[in-house]
């Protein structure tokens, strides 16, 4: 693996690879590392972080669910000394004016105006927060001075994230996407942000200095490299993660070009601009015992030049950091002499403060990413050109040899060093794998006693915080269901297997959080080897190339739903059709293909390939890596009794039937009369169930909700367990299965399987999307077995198939607390719909369960991980964390 650039993410892959025994190579333009990460200590002994400063979200972040920043981690792994500020550090802003003191206030309903406007206006993907600050300033009449001030603080807030003017930042995608972090936002005082890089770095073993890539030819089996210097390096694999600024300079030459899909993704991300200038002096002219003041950007600013700025006494020298954001960075401004722009900055200081007369600062020091050749500016930033997937495009691999990693790569930690890292996390993982009126009251009421809600109440009441958790089942667990058969088999009717061991992508897991577990508990698994299959029914040599089609079939798909702007309502079913008249297949090749991409497909999202948008599917749904074992004798429900089992206060057979939220608490009501009261309520249900609407919401929920609601697909996948005391096939092998057939007349297509785990012979048959239907289903459990056992029959023609001895049958499509299986992603889905389920309404009813994940929807641990986002929520937004 060749690593170029030698910033946050590349020094992380590159030690995740060595670490893992990886030959590595990392190439970086300038003569250090850290990349945008860049420290230097002052004369007077100060050390000046001139890129990266804070550590953002130490006690987690929403909706990326990370519980900790990985940066802190690495600080208190490594015993860092951190500082940070408090509000009675603050010494004042400037100017400051009574008649607009409710500026804060004016802020927080200004930001949920926007998000309501954004929310229900499908064409608002690309209004700036330019146009809604305006549309606000008029709704609420203000005067031009209350305008000014109002834009300018709305200014200083958004721009100093994202570094980028008002009107060049989408209002919607930030607010949609963008991460949330919480808990103080500390620095690392004596030594410098670059501790971290100079950590990472310091046990790699071939780093090089100083190499200028120039160009990357990819043509051949491997990725040849060359550099300005003339050197040439070859590799397997290529993980670029320049800055986002590099790419769009095109100083970098891609042999062959890059394809459009990704040039797209390049052009429209913004890339922002954030300069600093410190200042500092030998002795303090203000007031020392207080810690920082700040002056807000000015519209009428004659200088163009907008800032903050802070005073620093961290090591008890005093010290000015000014910061320029967006068109304040502009060429003509940031290129004038250093001795004006300081003249300039005094000015602006002495007017602050006309009773001191202020000294010339003793020592100036002043970044220019503006203009640096390895960036060209500072951080990535939403832009009213860019589209949701943009992101997710430009972290896709190019012909599975071209990574990309670095914070621009990231959909919801972008502009930040720890989503750089993170992306490097995500690229290894890719590399190495190339998936009666009774009333209680609580503080948080949990609806849903499955793996989400399990997980939720776990961490609430390890925290300490007052939980209770209602269960409509007599049981915990929900779609995690295992039944003990008569002679000792256990079954799981629900989910089965463990995805992505060895991580997964676009999530950027490093192992499934339910293996986790597996390995904590010590429970015991069993996977499937190639060299147990026993074969597949029918065969055809004629049709044998049919992996090869479907691997040329996935390649065609993402190419045309990625040049295609209105594409993302378009199934499966359409490509399959359009591909089989492409290659002229023969009717008896067409069917063969269809029914093996309904096979692999149907069997992921549970929906007929017709039901299910490929553009959001490709783009969207995680791919997990590793063996994806089962949990042989005890079940899948193991992990869900682990998580009930210290667990206070359950009630089961609780049938929610309305949730009030129109005063302080929220009030939920039973079927059987019981009433609970609760300042927060996190539902956890299924989907099918929301649905439904067998849960009345009053005041009903937002239409924004039920959109998303109504959208996201809820798809149907059941399961039949048939046993015999005695094998009748080949029991030295493992399991075969039947793919589904478009001519089958009786429409249940199945996948069949043979169990011989615990020596008890089993077959599992799968029946899916339109398979699952009410007529077909409801059938009497005598007349679907017996249909069963004649395709074996016809199958194994030469064996005399015994009836079975036991058989277990699922029904999640007719149980009524869930109304189906998983969630999957319809044609009439929209990208922020899982977004827009998970989010809270009126900050007291909370959402959770797979159909809130965005990228591990459908899987249990996607379930499990949106629990995690929705604690961190608890205990950090709403501030229920015992101080």
């Amino acid at each position: 693996m060749l690593i170029i650039g030698g910033g946050i993410s590349g020094l992380e892959a590159a030690r995740l690879l060595q670490q893992n025994g990886i030959q590595t190579l990392l190439l970086e333009a300038r003569n250090r590392t850290g990349g945008r990460i860049w420290s230097i200590r002052s004369k007077n002994g100060l050390m000046l972080d001139m890129g990266a400063r804070y550590i953002h979200g130490i006690r987690g972040s929403i909706p990326s669910g990370l519980l900790t920043n990985p940066i802190w981690d690495y600080t208190q792994k490594m015993n860092i000394s951190i500082c940070t500020t408090a509000e009675h550090d603050f010494l004042g802003s400037y100017p400051f004016d009574k008649s607009i003191s409710a500026i804060q206030n004016w802020y927080d309903e200004y930001m949920i105006f926007v998000r309501e406007e954004t929310r229900l206006s499908p064409s608002s993907s690309n209004i700036s927060f330019a146009y809604y600050t305006n549309l606000f300033s008029q709704q609420k009449n203000f005067t031009q001075k209350q305008h000014d001030a109002f834009y300018n603080y709305v200014y200083f807030t958004l721009t100093d994230r994202e570094g980028a003017e008002l009107d060049a930042v989408a209002a919607k995608g930030y607010l949609d996407i963008t991460s949330t972090h919480y808990g103080e936002e500390p620095v690392i005082c004596d030594k410098g942000y670059m501790t971290i890089t100079d950590h990472l770095a310091k046990d790699l073993t071939d780093i090089r200095l100083k190499q200028v890539v120039t160009k990357i030819n990819y043509t051949n089996n491997d990725v040849v490299v060359s550099t300005k210097d003339g050197d040439v390096y070859r590799a397997d694999y290529v993980l670029i993660t320049v800055p986002l600024g590099v790419l769009k300079s095109k100083q970098i030459e891609f042999y062959p070009p890059l394809p459009q899909w990704k040039l797209n993704a390049i052009d429209r991300i913004g890339f922002g601009h954030y300069e600093k200038i410190y200042l500092l002096w030998n002795e303090p002219w203000w007031n020392f015992t207080n810690f920082y003041f700040f002056r807000p950007s000015l519209t009428n600013n004659s200088t163009g030049l907008r800032y903050w700025i802070s005073a620093n006494k961290w090591n008890g020298i005093p010290s000015i950091t000014c910061i320029f954001a967006g068109n304040a960075v502009s060429p003509s401004k940031w290129k004038q002499n250093e001795n004006e722009t300081v003249k300039e900055i005094h000015e602006t200081l002495q007017n602050m403060f006309p009773h001191i007369v202020i000294p010339s600062p003793s020592e100036v020091y002043m970044s220019n990413w503006n203009d640096d050749a390895f960036s060209y500016g500072s951080y990535s930033y939403i832009s009213v050109n860019q589209k949701y997937e943009d992101p997710l495009y430009l972290s896709e691999p190019v012909q599975n040899r071209l990574l990309f990693a670095g914070e621009a790569t990231s959909s919801d930690s972008y502009g930040y060093s720890h989503g750089a890292l993170l992306t490097a996390r995500r690229e290894i993982k890719r590399s190495t794998e190339v998936k009666t009126s009774n009333t209680s009251s609580t503080k948080v009421l949990i609806i849903g006693g499955g793996i989400s809600g399990l997980e939720a109440a776990r961490l609430l009441q390890q925290n300490g915080i007052q939980t209770l958790l209602l269960e409509a089942r007599n049981r915990t667990g929900g779609r995690i269901w295992s039944i003990r058969s008569k002679n000792g088999l256990m079954l799981d009717m629900g989910a089965r297997y463990i995805h992505g061991i060895r991580g997964s992508i676009p999530s950027g897991l490093l192992t499934n959080p339910i293996w986790d577990y597996t390995q904590k508990m010590n429970i015991s698994i069993c996977t499937t080897a190639e060299h147990d299959f026993l074969g597949s029914y029918p065969f055809d040599k004629s049709i044998s190339a049919i992996q090869n089609w479907y691997d040329e079939y996935m390649i065609f798909v993402r190419e045309e739903t990625r040049l295609s702007p209105s594409s993302s309502n378009i199934s499966f079913a359409y490509y399959t059709n359009l591909f089989s008249q492409q290659k002229n297949f023969t009717q008896k090749q067409h069917d063969a293909f269809y029914n093996y991409v309904y096979f692999t497909l149907t069997d992921r999202e549970g929906a007929e390939l017709d039901a299910v948008a490929a553009k959001g599917y490709l783009d969207i749904t995680s791919t997990h890596y590793g063996e994806e074992p089962v949990i042989c004798d005890k079940g899948y429900m193991t992990i869900t009794d682990h998580l009930a089992k210290d667990l206070t206060d359950i009630r089961l057979k609780q049938v929610v039937t309305k949730i009030n939220y129109t005063n302080n608490d929220v009030v939920v009501s039973t079927k059987d009369g019981d009433v609970y009261r609760a300042d927060y309520v996190l539902i956890t249900v299924p989907l099918g169930v929301l649905k439904s609407k067998q849960i009345e919401f009053y005041p009903p929920l937002p239409q924004w909700k039920l959109n998303a609601i109504d959208r996201i697909g809820f798809g149907h996948y059941e399961k039949i367990y048939l046993l015999w005391n005695e094998p009748w096939w080949n029991f030295t092998n493992f399991y075969f299965f039947r793919p589904s057939l478009t001519n089958n007349s009786t429409g249940l297509r199945y996948w069949i399987s043979a169990n011989k785990w615990n020596g008890i012979p089993s077959i599992t048959c799968i029946f899916a999307g339109n398979a699952v239907s009410p007529s077909k289903w409801k059938q009497n459990e005598n007349e679907t077995v017996k249909e069963i056992h004649e395709t074996l029959q016809n199958m194994f023609p030469h064996i005399v198939i015994p009836s079975p001895s036991e058989v277990y049958m699922s029904n999640w499509n007719d149980d009524a607390f869930s109304y189906g299986s998983y969630s999957y992603i319809s044609v009439n889905q929209k990208y922020e719909d899982p977004l827009y389920l998970s989010e809270p309404v009126q900050n007291r009813l909370l959402f959770a369960g797979e159909a809130t994940s965005s990228d591990s929807y459908g899987y249990s641990h996607g379930a499990l991980l949106t629990a995690r986002r929705e604690v961190t929520r608890l205990l950090y937004v709403y501030n229920l964390l015992p101080k």
